[in-house]
C-alpha cells in the first residue's frame, strides 16, 4: 500500500486545534493512554460541545473524564483507519473504497450502544485527514448523498454546522490519540492479532468511567499491518475476534454488540458470539 500523506490539505490546517499527548494504566494488557501532558494548555473536560475544547490554564496538570465531557462515564471510540475520502465525484469503479466507509457508519449509528450515548467515531483517512464525527449525525442511507457529503466536507472543513448546531462532521488536527480521554484501553481490530474473547473484554469493563479504544481498517487489506501509520501510534495490542475473515462493518458490529450485552440495559439475551463462543455472527 502507498504511504500516505503526512499533513492534512493546507486548506484546512487553519480550522485544526492544538495537539496533547498522554501516557497508562489498562485493565487487560491493551495498550493504554494515561494522564496527558499539558501542550497548548486544553482541557478535554471543559467541552463545550461533542469533541470542541476551550483554553484552559496551560499550567493545569490533570485532566479528568467530567460530566461536562465528551467521555462521561462508560465509552467505546471506533476509529475507521485508512478511508479513502478523496473526490471520487464521476470517477467509475472508484467508489468502493468510500462504501466500506459509509457501511462502517450505517452499522455503527444504527447500533443500540450508539442509540445509548455511548459511542463515539473518528475518521482517519488515507491522506492523514482526521474527521471527528458529531454523535447525533444521521447517515444518508444510500451512498450518493453519503458522497456529497464526505466531497462537501473535503471543500469546507466541516459539514452540516450552524449557528445553533454543531457541524455533524469536521476536520480536526492528527493524531487522534490527543483527543482520549486518560487511562484509556486500546485494541487494533486485525486478522494478525492474538485470539481474544471480545465478550470477555466488554464484561470485564470497569463500572465507573470506561473508555475502550478499537481501531478498525476502512479499506481493502490490512490498514493496522502497515508500519504504525494506521492504528499503530495507540492501538499497538493487536486482537483477532474471529477465525474467520471479516469485513469492516462486521468487526464494527461485533464490537457494537458485544459492548451494548454488557452496557446497555434492556436488551434481550443472547449467544456468545465471540471468538471463543459457539456461534458465530452472519453477514
Amino acid at each position: 500500500a502507498s504511504r500516505a500523506a503526512s499533513v492534512a490539505p493546507r486548506e484546512l490546517s487553519s480550522a485544526m486545534s492544538a495537539r496533547t499527548g498522554h501516557t497508562g494504566h489498562s485493565p487487560r494488557g491493551g495498550t493504554s493512554i494515561k494522564a496527558p501532558s499539558t501542550r497548548g494548555g486544553w482541557s478535554m473536560a471543559t467541552s463545550s460541545r461533542y469533541g470542541a475544547r476551550r483554553p484552559t490554564d496551560s499550567k493545569s496538570k490533570t485532566r479528568s473524564t467530567s460530566s461536562s465531557g465528551p467521555f462521561y462515564g462508560r465509552k467505546v471510540v471506533v476509529v475507521l483507519e485508512k478511508c479513502r475520502l478523496g473526490n471520487l465525484a464521476g470517477v467509475r469503479g472508484m467508489d468502493g473504497p468510500l462504501m466500506i466507509v459509509h457501511e462502517c457508519l450505517l452499522t455503527l449509528f444504527d447500533s443500540p450502544l450508539q442509540k445509548d450515548g455511548k459511542l463515539t467515531v473518528y475518521l482517519h483517512s488515507d491522506e492523514n485527514l482526521l474527521v471527528e464525527v458529531h454523535p447525533a449525525f444521521v447517515v444518508p442511507r444510500t451512498f450518493d448523498p453519503f458522497q456529497r457529503l464526505i466531497n462537501a466536507l473535503r471543500r469546507n472543513g466541516e459539514v452540516g454546522g450552524d449557528n445553533l448546531r454543531p457541524p455533524v462532521m469536521r476536520c480536526i488536527e492528527p493524531p487522534v490519540e490527543q483527543y482520549f480521554p486518560p487511562n484509556c484501553t486500546c485494541f487494533g481490530l486485525t486478522e494478525e492479532g492474538r485470539p481474544e474473547n471480545l465478550r470477555n473484554i466488554a464484561s470485564e469493563a470497569d463500572e465507573g468511567e470506561a473508555c475502550y479504544i478499537f481501531a478498525v481498517g476502512a479499506s481493502e487489506g490490512d490498514a493496522l499491518m502497515e508500519e504504525h501509520m494506521y492504528g499503530g501510534d495507540y492501538a499497538g495490542n493487536k486482537i483477532s475476534v474471529s477465525p474467520h475473515e471479516l469485513t469492516a462493518a462486521a468487526c464494527c458490529q461485533m464490537v457494537c454488540t458485544e459492548f451494548a450485552d454488557s452496557w446497555v440495559q434492556g436488551l434481550p439475551e443472547d449467544e456468545d458470539s465471540s471468538f471463543d463462543g459457539s456461534s458465530t455472527y452472519n453477514f
